[in-house]
Protein backbone atom coordinates (compact mmCIF):
# COMPACT_ATOMS: atom_id res chain seq x y z
CA UNK A 1 0.00 0.00 0.00
CA UNK A 2 2.76 2.27 0.54
CA UNK A 3 4.14 1.57 -2.39
CA UNK A 4 1.38 2.63 -4.11
CA UNK A 5 1.18 6.13 -2.90
CA UNK A 6 4.46 6.82 -2.69
CA UNK A 7 4.10 6.54 -6.92
CA UNK A 8 1.61 9.67 -7.61
CA UNK A 9 3.77 12.01 -5.17
CA UNK A 10 7.02 11.26 -6.85
CA UNK A 11 5.54 12.50 -10.04
CA UNK A 12 3.56 15.20 -9.18
CA UNK A 13 7.27 16.27 -7.91
CA UNK A 14 9.00 15.60 -11.05
CA UNK A 15 6.43 17.25 -12.96
CA UNK A 16 6.55 20.73 -10.72
CA UNK A 17 10.00 20.63 -11.07
CA UNK A 18 10.12 20.02 -15.00
CA UNK A 19 7.48 22.95 -15.20
CA UNK A 20 9.43 24.91 -13.30
CA UNK A 21 12.91 24.46 -15.57
CA UNK A 22 10.71 24.82 -18.39
CA UNK A 23 9.31 28.35 -17.05
CA UNK A 24 12.17 29.33 -16.31
CA UNK A 25 13.89 28.20 -20.01
CA UNK A 26 11.65 30.42 -21.60
CA UNK A 27 11.56 33.38 -19.40
CA UNK A 28 15.88 33.42 -19.97
CA UNK A 29 14.98 33.19 -23.85
CA UNK A 30 12.64 36.33 -23.94
CA UNK A 31 14.98 37.92 -22.06
CA UNK A 32 17.78 37.25 -24.70
CA UNK A 33 15.36 37.95 -27.42
CA UNK A 34 14.37 41.24 -25.78
CA UNK A 35 18.61 41.76 -25.84
CA UNK A 36 19.26 40.63 -29.43
CA UNK A 37 16.08 42.74 -30.74
CA UNK A 38 17.63 45.97 -28.68
CA UNK A 39 20.91 45.31 -29.98
CA UNK A 40 19.77 45.05 -33.61
CA UNK A 41 18.14 48.07 -33.30
CA UNK A 42 20.94 50.25 -32.41
CA UNK A 43 22.90 48.56 -34.88
CA UNK A 44 21.04 49.62 -37.54
CA UNK A 45 20.41 53.48 -35.74
CA UNK A 46 24.08 53.73 -35.83
CA UNK A 47 24.18 52.66 -39.35
CA UNK A 48 21.59 54.94 -40.13
CA UNK A 49 23.18 58.07 -39.11
CA UNK A 50 26.35 56.83 -40.77
CA UNK A 51 24.68 56.38 -44.02
CA UNK A 52 23.12 59.85 -43.86
CA UNK A 53 26.28 61.46 -42.51
CA UNK A 54 27.92 59.74 -46.13
CA UNK A 55 24.61 61.05 -47.92
CA UNK A 56 25.83 64.93 -46.58
CA UNK A 57 29.45 64.58 -47.51
CA UNK A 58 30.65 66.43 -51.23
CA UNK A 59 34.19 65.27 -50.99
CA UNK A 60 36.03 62.19 -51.69
CA UNK A 61 38.12 60.67 -48.71
CA UNK A 62 41.27 61.30 -50.15
CA UNK A 63 40.36 65.22 -49.71
CA UNK A 64 40.88 64.90 -45.92
CA UNK A 65 44.87 64.14 -45.96
CA UNK A 66 44.92 67.58 -44.17
CA UNK A 67 42.30 69.18 -42.16
CA UNK A 68 41.16 71.67 -45.41
CA UNK A 69 38.82 74.61 -43.86
CA UNK A 70 36.17 74.81 -46.43
CA UNK A 71 33.33 77.28 -47.29
CA UNK A 72 30.91 77.83 -50.03
CA UNK A 73 31.82 80.69 -52.43
CA UNK A 74 28.79 82.58 -53.85
CA UNK A 75 29.05 83.25 -57.75
CA UNK A 76 26.47 85.60 -59.91
CA UNK A 77 26.08 82.15 -62.16
CA UNK A 78 22.74 80.32 -61.51
CA UNK A 79 24.35 77.33 -62.52
CA UNK A 80 27.31 77.34 -59.80
CA UNK A 81 25.53 74.19 -57.92
CA UNK A 82 25.61 72.11 -61.38
CA UNK A 83 29.39 72.81 -61.42
CA UNK A 84 31.28 73.99 -58.44
CA UNK A 85 32.00 72.32 -55.50
CA UNK A 86 33.02 73.62 -52.24
CA UNK A 87 36.08 75.54 -52.54
CA UNK A 88 39.55 76.36 -50.03
CA UNK A 89 39.21 79.79 -48.77
CA UNK A 90 42.25 80.60 -50.90
CA UNK A 91 42.28 84.35 -49.02
CA UNK A 92 44.54 83.04 -46.41
CA UNK A 93 47.21 82.34 -48.91
CA UNK A 94 47.22 86.46 -50.04
CA UNK A 95 50.61 87.69 -50.91
CA UNK A 96 52.56 88.36 -47.11
CA UNK A 97 55.07 90.10 -48.08
CA UNK A 98 55.20 94.03 -49.49
CA UNK A 99 57.67 93.82 -52.33
CA UNK A 100 56.89 94.71 -55.83
CA UNK A 101 53.74 95.95 -54.81
CA UNK A 102 53.78 98.72 -57.66
CA UNK A 103 53.76 97.95 -61.04
CA UNK A 104 56.54 99.70 -63.29
CA UNK A 105 54.06 100.42 -65.75
CA UNK A 106 54.88 98.30 -69.29
CA UNK A 107 51.73 96.90 -71.10
CA UNK A 108 51.19 93.32 -70.79
CA UNK A 109 49.43 90.90 -73.32
CA UNK A 110 47.73 87.80 -71.77
CA UNK A 111 46.60 84.67 -73.75
CA UNK A 112 44.74 82.43 -72.29
CA UNK A 113 43.30 79.06 -74.02
CA UNK A 114 40.80 76.59 -72.50
CA UNK A 115 38.76 73.92 -72.59
CA UNK A 116 36.02 73.17 -69.91
CA UNK A 117 37.41 75.21 -66.85
CA UNK A 118 33.67 75.90 -65.47
CA UNK A 119 34.93 74.27 -62.51
CA UNK A 120 38.48 76.02 -61.96
CA UNK A 121 36.77 79.37 -63.46
CA UNK A 122 36.01 80.68 -59.36
CA UNK A 123 39.74 80.31 -59.14
CA UNK A 124 40.75 81.91 -62.29
CA UNK A 125 38.34 85.24 -62.54
CA UNK A 126 40.28 86.84 -59.04
CA UNK A 127 43.46 85.69 -60.59
CA UNK A 128 42.63 88.07 -64.02
CA UNK A 129 40.62 90.25 -62.45
CA UNK A 130 43.85 90.90 -59.64
CA UNK A 131 46.28 91.10 -62.61
CA UNK A 132 44.01 93.47 -64.48
CA UNK A 133 43.99 95.73 -61.32
CA UNK A 134 47.62 95.33 -60.27
CA UNK A 135 48.54 95.90 -64.27
CA UNK A 136 46.02 98.68 -64.85
CA UNK A 137 43.14 98.36 -67.08
CA UNK A 138 45.07 101.00 -69.97
CA UNK A 139 48.64 98.37 -69.88
CA UNK A 140 46.53 95.20 -70.53
CA UNK A 141 45.08 92.88 -73.01
CA UNK A 142 43.01 89.99 -72.85
CA UNK A 143 42.96 86.91 -75.71
CA UNK A 144 40.98 84.12 -74.50
CA UNK A 145 40.91 81.17 -76.81
CA UNK A 146 38.00 78.38 -76.10
CA UNK A 147 36.71 75.38 -77.78
CA UNK A 148 35.85 71.93 -77.33
CA UNK A 149 33.23 72.94 -74.52
CA UNK A 150 30.94 70.50 -72.23
CA UNK A 151 30.36 72.45 -69.46
CA UNK A 152 28.98 76.24 -69.43
CA UNK A 153 32.54 77.58 -69.93
CA UNK A 154 31.43 79.75 -72.99
CA UNK A 155 28.45 81.61 -70.77
CA UNK A 156 31.03 82.18 -68.67
CA UNK A 157 33.50 83.81 -70.78
CA UNK A 158 30.68 85.71 -72.29
CA UNK A 159 29.83 87.02 -68.63
CA UNK A 160 33.50 87.59 -67.83
CA UNK A 161 33.46 89.69 -71.76
CA UNK A 162 31.07 91.82 -70.79
CA UNK A 163 32.84 92.67 -67.20
CA UNK A 164 36.22 93.75 -69.63
CA UNK A 165 34.41 95.95 -71.44
CA UNK A 166 32.36 97.51 -68.70
CA UNK A 167 36.48 97.95 -67.40
CA UNK A 168 37.57 99.07 -70.05
CA UNK A 169 39.83 96.27 -70.58
CA UNK A 170 40.84 95.80 -74.47
CA UNK A 171 39.96 92.37 -75.36
CA UNK A 172 39.41 89.63 -77.93
CA UNK A 173 37.29 86.49 -76.34
CA UNK A 174 35.95 83.14 -78.51
CA UNK A 175 33.82 81.18 -76.00
CA UNK A 176 33.35 78.41 -78.50
CA UNK A 177 35.18 78.11 -81.19
CA UNK A 178 34.41 74.80 -83.74
CA UNK A 179 37.28 72.01 -82.42
CA UNK A 180 37.96 70.50 -86.05
CA UNK A 181 40.79 68.18 -85.00
CA UNK A 182 40.63 66.34 -88.19
CA UNK A 183 42.24 69.56 -90.43
CA UNK A 184 45.25 68.25 -88.63
CA UNK A 185 45.24 64.67 -89.16
CA UNK A 186 45.00 63.93 -85.83
CA UNK A 187 48.29 65.60 -85.01
CA UNK A 188 47.83 67.17 -81.50
CA UNK A 189 51.16 68.81 -81.04
CA UNK A 190 49.77 70.69 -84.69
CA UNK A 191 46.61 71.34 -83.29
CA UNK A 192 47.65 72.99 -80.25
CA UNK A 193 50.38 75.07 -82.02
CA UNK A 194 47.88 76.70 -84.10
CA UNK A 195 45.49 77.06 -80.96
CA UNK A 196 48.64 79.36 -79.34
CA UNK A 197 49.56 80.88 -82.19
CA UNK A 198 45.73 81.67 -83.09
CA UNK A 199 45.03 83.23 -79.51
CA UNK A 200 48.29 85.47 -80.14
CA UNK A 201 46.93 86.94 -83.49
CA UNK A 202 45.88 90.17 -81.68
CA UNK A 203 49.41 90.40 -80.39
CA UNK A 204 51.34 93.64 -81.29
CA UNK A 205 54.66 95.39 -80.85
CA UNK A 206 52.70 97.87 -78.33
CA UNK A 207 52.94 94.92 -75.88
CA UNK A 208 56.49 94.21 -74.88
CA UNK A 209 55.35 91.14 -72.70
CA UNK A 210 53.07 88.06 -73.38
CA UNK A 211 51.35 86.00 -70.09
CA UNK A 212 50.49 82.89 -71.77
CA UNK A 213 48.00 80.66 -69.30
CA UNK A 214 47.56 77.17 -69.90
CA UNK A 215 43.64 76.15 -68.05
CA UNK A 216 45.47 75.63 -64.38
CA UNK A 217 44.37 76.88 -60.75
CA UNK A 218 46.50 79.81 -59.42
CA UNK A 219 45.87 82.75 -57.53
CA UNK A 220 46.80 86.77 -58.41
CA UNK A 221 50.00 86.16 -56.05
CA UNK A 222 51.56 83.89 -58.55
CA UNK A 223 50.83 85.48 -61.57
CA UNK A 224 52.08 88.61 -60.12
CA UNK A 225 55.61 86.75 -58.84
CA UNK A 226 56.08 85.47 -62.37
CA UNK A 227 55.39 88.89 -64.40
CA UNK A 228 57.98 91.00 -61.69
CA UNK A 229 60.48 87.80 -61.27
CA UNK A 230 63.44 89.75 -60.05
CA UNK A 231 66.06 89.12 -62.81
CA UNK A 232 66.25 90.14 -66.39
CA UNK A 233 64.23 87.74 -68.58
CA UNK A 234 63.43 86.37 -71.93
CA UNK A 235 60.90 83.82 -70.84
CA UNK A 236 60.09 82.45 -67.56
CA UNK A 237 57.53 79.65 -66.09
CA UNK A 238 56.30 78.33 -63.22
CA UNK A 239 55.90 75.22 -61.68
CA UNK A 240 52.56 72.76 -62.25
CA UNK A 241 51.66 69.91 -60.08
CA UNK A 242 49.40 66.76 -60.79
CA UNK A 243 49.12 63.69 -58.57
CA UNK A 244 52.05 61.72 -57.79
CA UNK A 245 51.73 58.44 -60.14
CA UNK A 246 53.41 56.05 -57.50
CA UNK A 247 50.53 56.72 -55.54
CA UNK A 248 46.94 57.85 -57.86
CA UNK A 249 45.69 57.42 -60.36
CA UNK A 250 44.10 60.67 -62.70
CA UNK A 251 41.16 59.76 -60.89
CA UNK A 252 42.52 60.47 -57.10
CA UNK A 253 41.97 57.14 -56.36
CA UNK A 254 44.66 55.61 -54.36
CA UNK A 255 45.30 52.31 -56.25
CA UNK A 256 48.55 51.57 -54.78
CA UNK A 257 47.86 52.09 -51.25
CA UNK A 258 44.79 50.12 -51.15
CA UNK A 259 46.81 47.21 -52.27
CA UNK A 260 49.41 47.35 -50.01
CA UNK A 261 49.59 44.85 -47.27
CA UNK A 262 48.04 45.48 -43.99
CA UNK A 263 51.99 45.93 -42.51
CA UNK A 264 53.12 48.24 -44.69
CA UNK A 265 49.94 50.66 -44.65
CA UNK A 266 50.96 50.98 -40.73
CA UNK A 267 53.76 52.89 -41.88
CA UNK A 268 51.67 55.18 -44.46
CA UNK A 269 51.40 57.69 -41.73
CA UNK A 270 53.87 60.03 -43.65
CA UNK A 271 50.93 61.03 -45.56
CA UNK A 272 49.60 62.80 -43.20
CA UNK A 273 53.13 64.60 -41.99
CA UNK A 274 53.83 68.20 -42.95
CA UNK A 275 56.38 68.45 -45.52
CA UNK A 276 55.82 65.01 -47.06
CA UNK A 277 53.41 65.85 -49.73
CA UNK A 278 55.47 64.97 -52.40
CA UNK A 279 54.45 61.67 -52.07
CA UNK A 280 50.74 62.75 -53.23
CA UNK A 281 52.18 65.62 -55.61
CA UNK A 282 54.05 65.28 -58.27
CA UNK A 283 56.00 68.06 -61.28
CA UNK A 284 53.61 67.76 -64.39
CA UNK A 285 55.20 68.95 -67.07
CA UNK A 286 58.31 67.36 -67.21
CA UNK A 287 57.82 65.99 -70.99
CA UNK A 288 58.48 69.73 -72.28
CA UNK A 289 60.63 70.76 -69.53
CA UNK A 290 64.62 70.83 -70.02
CA UNK A 291 67.60 72.18 -67.46
CA UNK A 292 69.88 74.06 -68.99
CA UNK A 293 72.37 71.17 -69.59
CA UNK A 294 69.90 69.63 -71.32
CA UNK A 295 68.02 67.19 -68.69
CA UNK A 296 64.87 65.83 -68.21
CA UNK A 297 63.38 67.49 -64.61
CA UNK A 298 62.87 65.01 -61.86
CA UNK A 299 58.88 64.42 -60.43
CA UNK A 300 59.79 65.16 -57.28
CA UNK A 301 61.25 68.02 -55.08
CA UNK A 302 63.67 69.91 -56.10
CA UNK A 303 62.58 68.89 -59.45
CA UNK A 304 65.84 69.26 -61.00
CA UNK A 305 68.28 66.61 -60.97
CA UNK A 306 71.32 69.00 -61.03
CA UNK A 307 70.57 69.19 -57.14
CA UNK A 308 74.57 70.70 -57.07
CA UNK A 309 73.41 73.89 -58.82
CA UNK A 310 69.80 74.28 -58.79
CA UNK A 311 68.68 73.18 -55.20
CA UNK A 312 70.55 75.91 -53.64
CA UNK A 313 68.00 78.69 -55.44
CA UNK A 314 65.43 76.73 -55.17
CA UNK A 315 65.21 76.35 -51.53
CA UNK A 316 65.46 80.06 -51.28
CA UNK A 317 62.55 80.47 -53.91
CA UNK A 318 65.09 81.92 -56.31
CA UNK A 319 65.14 81.53 -60.27
CA UNK A 320 66.93 78.57 -62.42
CA UNK A 321 68.02 79.02 -65.68
CA UNK A 322 66.99 75.99 -68.30
CA UNK A 323 66.77 74.89 -71.79
CA UNK A 324 63.21 74.75 -72.42
CA UNK A 325 60.15 75.02 -69.72
CA UNK A 326 56.26 75.74 -69.94
CA UNK A 327 54.41 74.02 -66.31
CA UNK A 328 51.24 75.93 -67.12
CA UNK A 329 51.80 79.36 -67.15
CA UNK A 330 55.31 81.40 -68.45
CA UNK A 331 55.66 85.26 -69.38
CA UNK A 332 57.93 85.86 -72.33
CA UNK A 333 59.04 88.95 -74.24
CA UNK A 334 57.08 89.52 -77.61
CA UNK A 335 60.58 91.24 -79.30
CA UNK A 336 61.08 87.45 -80.86
CA UNK A 337 57.58 86.99 -82.43
CA UNK A 338 58.13 89.87 -84.29
CA UNK A 339 61.95 90.27 -85.39
CA UNK A 340 62.88 86.33 -85.63
CA UNK A 341 59.03 85.41 -86.53
CA UNK A 342 59.57 82.68 -83.76
CA UNK A 343 55.89 80.87 -83.63
CA UNK A 344 54.63 77.80 -81.85
CA UNK A 345 55.36 74.79 -83.95
CA UNK A 346 55.71 70.80 -84.03
CA UNK A 347 58.97 69.06 -84.71
CA UNK A 348 60.55 68.67 -87.87
CA UNK A 349 61.44 65.48 -89.50
CA UNK A 350 64.90 65.47 -88.61
CA UNK A 351 64.12 66.49 -84.88
CA UNK A 352 63.46 64.45 -81.53
CA UNK A 353 58.98 64.58 -81.35
CA UNK A 354 58.55 67.46 -78.82
CA UNK A 355 55.64 69.44 -77.29
CA UNK A 356 55.04 72.91 -79.05
CA UNK A 357 55.89 74.29 -75.80
CA UNK A 358 59.23 72.66 -75.36
CA UNK A 359 60.21 73.98 -79.30
CA UNK A 360 59.37 77.23 -78.46
CA UNK A 361 62.15 77.71 -75.49
CA UNK A 362 64.27 75.90 -78.05
CA UNK A 363 63.88 78.38 -81.04
CA UNK A 364 64.37 81.08 -78.47
CA UNK A 365 67.59 80.00 -77.46
CA UNK A 366 68.39 79.33 -81.17
CA UNK A 367 67.68 82.91 -81.62
CA UNK A 368 70.08 84.17 -78.57
CA UNK A 369 67.25 84.71 -76.17
CA UNK A 370 68.80 82.67 -73.80
CA UNK A 371 67.84 83.96 -70.86
CA UNK A 372 64.97 81.15 -69.72
CA UNK A 373 64.35 80.74 -66.12
CA UNK A 374 61.93 79.20 -63.80
CA UNK A 375 60.55 80.99 -60.62
CA UNK A 376 59.86 78.35 -58.52
CA UNK A 377 57.66 80.74 -56.34
CA UNK A 378 54.67 80.55 -58.80
CA UNK A 379 53.27 77.08 -58.27
CA UNK A 380 49.83 75.87 -60.18
CA UNK A 381 47.45 72.53 -60.60
CA UNK A 382 44.90 71.53 -62.87
CA UNK A 383 42.37 70.61 -59.97
CA UNK A 384 40.64 71.66 -56.94
CA UNK A 385 41.69 69.07 -54.99
CA UNK A 386 45.48 68.90 -56.29
CA UNK A 387 45.29 72.58 -55.66
CA UNK A 388 44.53 72.43 -51.94
CA UNK A 389 46.98 70.00 -51.15
CA UNK A 390 49.41 71.97 -53.16
CA UNK A 391 48.29 75.09 -50.81
CA UNK A 392 49.34 72.81 -47.40
CA UNK A 393 52.72 71.91 -49.00
CA UNK A 394 56.06 72.78 -46.60
CA UNK A 395 57.41 74.41 -49.33
CA UNK A 396 54.49 76.67 -50.28
CA UNK A 397 53.28 77.37 -46.72
CA UNK A 398 57.44 78.49 -45.71
CA UNK A 399 59.20 79.51 -49.00
CA UNK A 400 56.39 80.79 -51.57
CA UNK A 401 54.24 82.50 -48.82
CA UNK A 402 56.83 84.02 -46.84
CA UNK A 403 59.79 84.46 -49.19
CA UNK A 404 61.36 87.86 -49.80
CA UNK A 405 62.86 87.21 -52.89
CA UNK A 406 63.80 90.53 -53.47
CA UNK A 407 66.21 90.34 -50.57
CA UNK A 408 66.84 87.34 -51.36
CA UNK A 409 68.13 87.90 -55.10
CA UNK A 410 70.70 90.91 -53.69
CA UNK A 411 71.55 88.43 -51.09
CA UNK A 412 73.41 86.13 -54.14
CA UNK A 413 74.55 88.50 -56.52
CA UNK A 414 76.22 90.58 -53.37
CA UNK A 415 77.85 86.77 -52.65
CA UNK A 416 80.89 85.72 -53.77
CA UNK A 417 78.90 83.04 -56.11
CA UNK A 418 77.60 85.28 -58.69
CA UNK A 419 73.96 84.67 -60.48
CA UNK A 420 75.82 83.54 -63.95
CA UNK A 421 74.13 83.42 -66.85
CA UNK A 422 74.89 80.32 -69.33
CA UNK A 423 75.61 81.29 -72.93
CA UNK A 424 76.25 77.96 -74.31
CA UNK A 425 73.69 76.21 -75.56
CA UNK A 426 73.68 72.28 -74.43
CA UNK A 427 74.93 69.82 -77.18
CA UNK A 428 73.20 66.75 -76.30
CA UNK A 429 69.34 66.90 -75.17
CA UNK A 430 66.87 64.10 -73.48
CA UNK A 431 64.84 63.53 -76.03
CA UNK A 432 61.50 61.25 -75.05
CA UNK A 433 60.00 60.22 -78.34
CA UNK A 434 56.45 59.43 -79.27
CA UNK A 435 55.54 55.73 -80.04
CA UNK A 436 52.42 56.94 -81.99
CA UNK A 437 52.67 60.61 -82.93
CA UNK A 438 48.76 60.54 -83.83
CA UNK A 439 48.23 60.39 -79.88
CA UNK A 440 50.97 61.93 -78.30
CA UNK A 441 52.00 59.05 -76.24
CA UNK A 442 55.15 59.56 -74.61
CA UNK A 443 57.72 56.54 -74.50
CA UNK A 444 59.08 57.12 -71.30
CA UNK A 445 60.84 54.01 -71.51
CA UNK A 446 63.14 54.87 -74.10
CA UNK A 447 64.57 58.22 -73.36
CA UNK A 448 67.65 58.73 -74.69
CA UNK A 449 70.62 61.49 -75.09
CA UNK A 450 69.79 63.04 -78.59
CA UNK A 451 72.48 65.59 -80.29
CA UNK A 452 70.91 68.89 -80.30
CA UNK A 453 70.16 70.28 -84.20
CA UNK A 454 69.33 73.25 -82.76
CA UNK A 455 72.82 74.55 -81.94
Amino acid sequence: MKSKTRQPQTNRNEYKKQTFLRHLFERRMRNQRTILILLLFVILFVSFLGFVKNIRSKEPKERKFFNLKKKKLNTYNPYYDLYFEEFEDYEEYEDLNPYYQEYPGEKLFVAFICQDIAKIWDTLEPAFLGLIDFVGTDNIYMSIYSNGNTDITPLLLQIFEKKLDALGVANTITPQADSNRTAYNHERILYLANLRNKVLEPLTPEYPKVMFINDIMIQFRDLKNLLLTPIDYDMVCGLDFQDNPDFFNSSHQNDKIKNMPKKKKKNLTFLNQPGKEHYILSLYDIWAARDAKGDTFSNDYPWFNDHKNAKPLIDRGLPVQVYACWNGVVVFKSEPWFKEKIKFRRSNEDECYSSECQLFPQDLWRHGYKKIFINPLVQSSYDQINYNHLLKTKYYQNTVLKNDHITQYQKLINSKKQYKIIEKIPEYVICCDSDEREVNRVDWLNCHWELNLNT
